[in-house]
């Protein structure tokens, strides 16, 4: 529901602010101009165009600070991640709706014919398969499948089910794989549009789990980066204070700003597109 229109006073900044995939959204359909158009003055979203960027996850290099512990702490934290993890305990997902438009239940669905899925959430279709015998973070590889492909849509799923538990995320969403390596540590997923299918992406898998080396590679991170958010609570709650995305609507309002209002229907355009074809 939109506030009442005119505003009381034309100094006054508006925020859009959206956590959820554009297209679900109830701004998303492009068909016609969106009513928000030339309302409101900034937007606040997951997507690195917006005017305050509000991401469910970040990274960072490490500074002279977080630097004082030796390596071979990390390379002992990597050994334990990786001596904690057992075959029987390969892929785990957690899914809570479906379906939608990114065809991620056709997809594991596929997948499931080459490798052991245990997926645990409300989503009817998965009724019968197994159940995860343990926490996410005992599993190998946890599916990071976003409901949505959308220009830097990616949620607390790949931040905080899988990076900041030790599990490698395996990700199926953004626009392409640039969108996770413009926040993600170096190195610390896999994503899936790499392969031609879920066959090839489940031999890789498999590849992965059997070779100790080439599984704790996926962990070097560690030694160098930092998460710096880890689920921003639906409103960019930052264990950095000063990357909290309300910290910037404060700098933003005690700069000189030029008043200006955002169209969201351009906004919006090729933000999002349908998943790619699969050889099953």
């Amino acid at each position: 529901m939109l506030p009442p229109y005119p505003r009381p006073s034309p100094a006054q900044i508006w925020i859009n602010s959206e956590v959820e995939a554009l297209v679900l959204s109830y701004f998303a359909d492009q068909s016609t101009p969106l009513e928000i158009d030339g309302i409101f003055n900034w937007s606040m979203t997951y997507d690195r165009d917006s005017d305050i960027w509000m991401p469910y996850g970040n990274s960072r290099e490490f500074t002279m600070h977080d630097l004082r512990y030796p390596y071979v702490t990390w390379d002992q934290k990597i050994d334990r991640i990786v001596r904690s993890k057992s075959l029987d305990r390969l892929v785990v997902w957690h899914i809570s709706s479906c379906p939608r438009p990114s065809r991620r239940e056709a997809y594991v669905t596929d997948m499931m014919r080459y490798i052991p899925v245990h997926i645990e959430g409300k989503c009817a279709l998965f009724e019968n398969a197994t159940k995860p015998s343990a926490e996410p973070s005992s599993y190998m590889f946890y599916l990071a499948f976003e409901n949505s492909f959308c220009k830097d849509y990616i949620t607390e799923k790949f931040w905080k089910t899988a990076l900041q538990k030790g599990v490698i995320p395996v990700a199926r969403g953004g626009l392409s794989r640039a969108d996770y390596e413009a926040v993600a540590p170096p190195g610390s997923f896999i994503y899936a549009d790499d392969f031609a299918g879920p066959r090839e992406l489940a031999t890789y898998l498999l590849e992965v789990a059997h070779d100790k080396v080439k599984y704790a590679a996926y962990f070097q991170w560690y030694k160098t980066h930092t998460l710096t958010y880890d689920d921003p609570d639906w409103w960019g709650q930052s264990k950095e204070l000063e990357s909290s995305p309300f910290c910037t609507i404060c700098e933003k309002l005690n700069k000189p700003h030029k008043s200006k209002t955002t169209n969201f229907t351009s906004f919006v355009q090729g933000k999002c597109r349908l998943p790619r074809p699969w050889t099953a």
